[in-house]
């Protein structure tokens, strides 16, 4: 500590151990002795003893009552016995025995004061110590209420606020200088207000420390805050106010009410779905929902809880994997596991069931929690549907006509039956590393592509044609194609089922009726041709004969031509006949 900040009465000595001080009255007062020893030559008889005082009061004032009294002692004794001339007292003048006396109670009445002043200046350092203390806890306890996130207030008797903290001016939005001094109608409506004040008479008035939940109405908005208020005493222990502390729990009323309404959906999740949800510990059940409860039988979970083992509802064959499954999770083998086994009903009927579990800690024990779910129905719906894929298969690989599965986009072959390969030459694998395309006849490609952009917009459900396939060995082959789509309304094209026919021998017939039909006609157009020339010169040669008839008429004779043909119906013939 420099000079400049030595607190008042700084005493360099006070640091010295205790027996340190007596060595320093002694050595002091024996040192001055010696020095009047020295000095005696120069005064004579007289014995100077005012010497004396001077290490009586150093010692007094640096030591205090015990070390003033040592050097008072040893200077008293020394000079009545040390100092010459040496008679009982070594000192013989009536003047000097005075001097003498006056030294013992003179160095006895500094050793008093110096004790006492010792005394009254420890007191006053420890108060001043104290006083530090308690200053720089009341700086300490100021800075923390005034950076506080909390709201830290005080209010006297008559409820008017004496602390106002930095967070409560934040709260109110006034400052504390507006608020000191006042109660709570300062910052907060009316109603809230006397709520709060009435709270405040409460803690005050039984003498306890309470704590309230309060939704403070503030012009930032309604804030929820738990305050705990506690009474503040006098040195007497009367209640002269109160303090507080209010905390902001907004955010932890959400997040309270988020969680409630999370429960609540998981409660109702867990206990409305109708999948079975358990935990299983030392092989027995510790808890299952409703759904559980119904899908082997039981009438409500409290029947299974604790009173039937996990056994019970296994079935004998399944048993023992079941128990290997569980011990493999409860050791740590495992953390999780997914299987099927048969269940027993309450009843005995069995039922197919999956569970779905993995291993945690329940009350502190290692437990398999997990969701169990009865299959029964997926099951004959899998059998069935193994039937008729089946069935598909035989009648897939067996049928009479050509069936091929097709992407719709790319044109190529994802699944064909022996029929189809054998109608366009070419084996099952290898028509799946081509596309229809590349099959088709060019002649009748555009129709083909033009029906199945019309597939793929939706503008049609299904088509059927007559096209033509290049064989591998370059023969062409009739066949009628019927196309129909794999996908619902609306959703993207993907698939298509192709069902071809081998009509080659039908278009081969078709096309020999064809060539027949155009023979016949040909034939018919030359024998109307024919017909047409031989009734023209029949016709001309009645003509002929009608006119030398004619002419033998009017030449009187007799007609030479007999004509059958009348001119018209029921004229008579060139004879009169009708």
């Amino acid at each position: 500590m420099t000079p400049a900040t030595k607190p008042l009465g700084w005493n360099p000595v006070r640091s010295w151990p205790r027996w340190s001080l007596y060595v320093f009255a002694a050595t002091i007062t024996l040192a001055m002795l010696l020095v009047r020893m020295q000095l005696a030559p120069s005064f004579g008889e007289r014995p100077l003893l005012i010497l004396l005082m001077l290490p009586i009061v150093l010692s007094s004032l640096l030591g205090g009552l015990g070390p003033g009294l040592l050097a008072t002692g040893i200077a008293a004794s020394a000079s009545a016995w040390f100092i010459p001339p040496a008679t009982l007292l070594g000192i013989d003048a009536g003047h000097d025995q005075f001097q003498w006396s006056i030294l013992i109670i003179n160095g006895v009445l500094v050793s008093l004061l110096a004790g006492w002043l010792h005394r009254t200046r420890g007191q006053v350092e420890a108060d001043r110590q104290v006083q530090a203390e308690q200053l720089r806890a009341l700086r300490l306890l100021d800075a923390i209420a005034e950076e506080s996130a909390d709201c830290l207030f005080a209010k006297d008797s008559e409820d008017r606020f004496t602390l106002f903290n930095r967070a409560l001016e934040r709260l109110s939005g006034k400052k504390a200088s507006e608020v000191l001094g006042r109660d709570e109608s300062a910052i907060f409506p009316a109603e809230l207000a006397a709520q709060i004040k009435a709270d405040n008479r409460l803690v005050m008035a039984e003498n306890r420390s309470l704590s309230f939940q309060e939704n403070l109405v503030t012009a930032q908005g309604t804030f929820a805050y738990m305050t705990t208020k506690s009474p503040l005493h006098d040195a007497d222990g009367k209640v002269v106010g109160l303090f507080g502390i209010a905390r902001d729990i907004t955010d932890l009323k959400q997040v309270e009410l988020a969680l409630r309404e999370s429960e609540g959906r998981f409660r109702a999740l867990v206990e409305e779905t109708l999948a079975g949800i358990y935990i299983i510990q030392d092989d027995h059940f510790r808890y299952v929902n409703p759904g559980f409860a119904a899908i082997f039988g039981y009438d409500t979970p409290e029947a299974l809880i604790d009173r039937v083992p996990v056994a019970d509802l296994v079935s004998p064959e399944h048993r023992e994997r079941v128990a290997e499954n569980l011990c493999r999770r409860l050791e740590g083998e495992i953390v999780d596991a997914q299987y099927t086994f048969t269940g027993l009903r309450r009843n005995g009927e069995r039922v197919d069931v999956e569970v779905h579990g993995r291993v945690f800690v329940y009350q502190g024990e290692p437990a398999v929690i997990g969701l169990l779910m009865d299959i029964s129905e997926r099951k004959q719906a899998e059998q069935a549907l193994a039937e008729s894929e089946e069935i598909f298969r035989a009648i897939f690989e067996q049928a009479g006509v050509g069936v091929a599965l097709i992407d719709s986009n790319t044109g190529a072959f994802l699944r064909v039956n022996s029929r189809y390969g054998e109608i366009v030459g070419l084996g099952t694998e290898a028509m799946k590393s081509t596309d229809f395309m590349a099959i088709t006849h060019p002649d009748d490609l555009r129709t083909d592509l033009d029906y199945m952009a019309r597939l793929r917009a939706g503008e049609i459900r299904a088509f059927n044609l007559d096209k033509r396939y290049f064989r591998h060995d370059g023969v062409t082959v009739w066949v009628n194609l019927a196309v129909t789509p794999l996908w619902p309304p609306g959703a993207p094209p993907n698939r298509h089922v192709a069902v071809v026919q081998d009509i080659s021998e039908r278009k081969a017939a078709e096309e020999m009726l064809q060539l027949q039909a155009e023979e016949l006609k040909a034939r018919n157009a030359e024998l109307e041709r024919f017909n047409r020339a031989v009734v023209g010169r029949e016709l001309d040669m009645i003509e002929l004969k009608r006119q030398v008839n004619e002419l033998s008429r009017e030449l009187g004779r007799e007609p030479p031509h007999a004509l059958s043909f009348p001119d018209s119906p029921g004229a008579p013939d060139e004879k009169g006949a009708p």
